[in-house]
């Protein structure tokens, strides 16, 4: 064996060996804030919820655009503690922590959106969220503070958690919003803002709408100008969760104003879109799913003018796993300037226990130049 593919071995074992280090003494530290923290509500308060998780993901990429092979190792920890002193009023708190950024699979969209940030964003633990909600009798609440935008917006019941369903950035949220940078809320995720929801019940139907204004690029990062932000709105309409044909259906518009980018240095065009984001039962253990998104801009040296993705979920009830999934989704990705993309990826989630599953997917991304890459993924995740 030469030299070079030695020490090649031995780095990525020492990386490995790191990262699981990392990720395990962020794990039992949780571990042991969550027992402390229920025993300091079952003593004192009945309205502290403290809930958290880690995942660990290994990769391996075939075809990568070089002609090489990848692998990669990463983790995440998640920790949220949740105060309701009273029915109004909330307090919400969400650490996070990662090791890794994933592979680079030289696509637009990141292939493993566990840990999309940079090498080292979240090497200590970060304040993603850290809000205060008020919520009136009349089915209106506030939020204010520090928040992921996506919490509010783009929601999807099928394909909205990348910890449990897809791996691809590009089917947990918007093309347009997430990987082509139109929302760009920072360099953690998490940005300063207020949104505001109210929610209409008619019969077995209900309506709600939003809208939310927060800091983008430089601004959340609390740097620069209060010009640096970003306004949401959006209208849904959903099914009861009683019926059996549950589904919403989410319509919404974005308008990004200029300012400057995370680095503080290189402005930030106006970038504004609009996107749809549904989910609907079909029956009792198949949903389906899409989203859509459209530029109304002309970003044209590296934006996104238009992405559809949609997708089909499946529980494992008719083979005697309930809490099993299997889902499998196609993506296209439309580009200004030639370099459209299309995406595909399947998963089945296996429940092993109430708090752990274990997750193998392949994904497939197809270039515009007829390259394409094959990355495969399995996903361990713990949650309490």
């Amino acid at each position: 064996m030469a030299k070079s593919e030695m020490y090649g071995q031995s780095h990525l074992i020492e990386q490995t060996i790191q990262s699981v280090r990392k990720s395990l003494v962020f794990f039992f530290g949780t571990l042991l804030f969550s027992f402390f923290g229920q025993v300091h509500a079952f003593t004192l308060s009945e309205n502290v919820e403290i809930s958290g998780g880690l995942t660990f993901v290994t990769q391996r990429a075939n075809k990568i655009l070089d002609g090489s092979r990848r692998q990669d190792q990463n983790t995440r920890g998640d920790l949220v503690l949740m105060f309701t002193p009273t029915a109004r009023h909330s307090f919400l708190a969400h650490l996070r922590m990662s090791h890794g950024n994933g592979i680079d699979a030289g696509s637009n969209s990141s292939v493993n959106a566990v840990v999309p940030g940079d090498e080292h964003d979240f090497d200590k633990p970060v304040l993603l969220q850290g809000f205060y909600r008020f919520a009136s009798d009349n089915n209106f609440d506030l939020t204010l503070g520090q928040m992921d935008p996506y919490a509010f917006f783009d929601a999807n019941r099928y394909a909205d958690d990348e910890t449990s369903t897809f791996m691809n950035l590009a089917f947990i949220h918007n093309p347009l919003l997430d990987i082509g940078g139109d929302l760009n809320p920072g360099t953690y995720g998490g940005t300063p803002g207020a949104h505001m929801h109210k929610n209409f019940k008619l019969n077995d139907h209900s309506i709600s709408l939003s809208v939310g204004v927060f800091g983008s690029g430089y601004g959340a990062d609390l740097k620069g100008s209060v010009k640096n932000r970003v306004t949401l709105l959006q209208v849904e309409w959903g099914h009861s969760e009683e019926t059996d044909k549950r589904g919403h259906y989410r319509l919404y518009y974005w308008d990004r104003n200029k300012g400057t980018d995370i680095d503080g240095v290189t402005e930030m065009p106006r970038a504004a879109g609009v996107g749809i984001s549904l989910d609907q039962s079909v029956t009792e253990h198949i949903g389906v799913f899409s989203r859509y998104g459209k530029s109304l801009d002309n970003l044209t040296e590296e934006g996104i003018d238009n992405a559809l993705t949609i997708g089909l979920s499946i529980s494992g009830a008719p083979w005697g796993r309930g809490d099993d999934q299997l889902g499998l989704a196609l993506g296209k990705v439309n580009m200004y300037v030639d370099n459209d993309e299309d995406l595909s990826e399947i998963f089945y989630r296996v429940n092993v226990s109430e708090y752990l599953s274990v997750t193998p997917s392949s994904q497939r991304i197809e270039f515009s130049n007829g390259s394409s890459v094959e990355v495969f993924s399995l996903r361990l995740s713990l949650a309490f």
